[in-house]
């Protein structure tokens, strides 16, 4: 069991480590509470990992072209509200403020947590449905046995999640909160533009 535990872990690291979601989590945890992105991207991998190891027939449920255009929706949606935020603040200081300067701006301008969480609970279940992780979670659990790798597979994830999460709060920790704003709201866009172009088989 460990070794398929360890399979899974390693065969999720090295496919989210760094891929959309991961800097959506950055960008998120830049402007929210770190704790409710990592609530809702946790919960989010968590939910997926248990449907693709005990319902290898659950990807014909959603079509992936239909996930794939929701959520290019959510991420032009969160994106223009960012910039539409990030333009409606005032300009701060250098970008070099300390954490205690921006922290009293942060809690002014920040969603309510619970709102942040399903955000990026959202915005990581569109995002993960059917991608290669989910699918290579379905053919490992098929093959090697669903609790070793559901175990593994949230072990992968909750490992990129922390990094991403704790990234982009170190970075925010020297930015102005409406730089961090603006930052993310364009991001989002890039991705969404991305994934029209490439469609939904990319």
């Amino acid at each position: 069991m460990e070794s398929r535990t360890l399979a899974a872990a390693v065969m999720i690291l090295c496919s989210e480590m760094g891929d959309k979601t991961f800097f959506i989590h950055a960008v998120m945890a830049m402007k929210h509470s770190w704790m409710a992105v990592m609530c809702g991207a946790l919960s989010a991998n968590t939910l997926m990992c248990v449907l693709s190891a005990s319902l290898g027939s659950v990807m014909s449920l959603l079509q992936k072209v239909y996930t794939h255009y929701l959520s290019v929706f959510l991420l032009v949606v969160f994106g223009v509200m960012m910039i539409g935020e990030g333009f409606g603040m005032e300009k701060e200081g250098s970008k070099g403020m300390k954490i205690e300067e921006i922290e009293p701006k942060k809690r002014s301008v920040a969603k309510s947590a619970f709102s942040v969480l399903r955000e990026t609970f959202m915005l990581t279940f569109l995002g993960e449905w059917g991608d290669r992780s989910q699918v290579t979670t379905i053919a490992m659990a098929a093959d090697e046995g669903a609790v070793a790798v559901v175990l593994g597979a949230i072990i992968g994830h909750a490992l990129c999640v922390c990094v991403a999460v704790f990234g982009g709060s170190m970075v925010a920790e020297r930015v102005s909160v409406r730089s961090a704003t603006l930052f993310g709201g364009v991001i989002f866009l890039v991705f969404a533009a991305a994934n029209v172009i490439m469609g939904p088989d990319s």
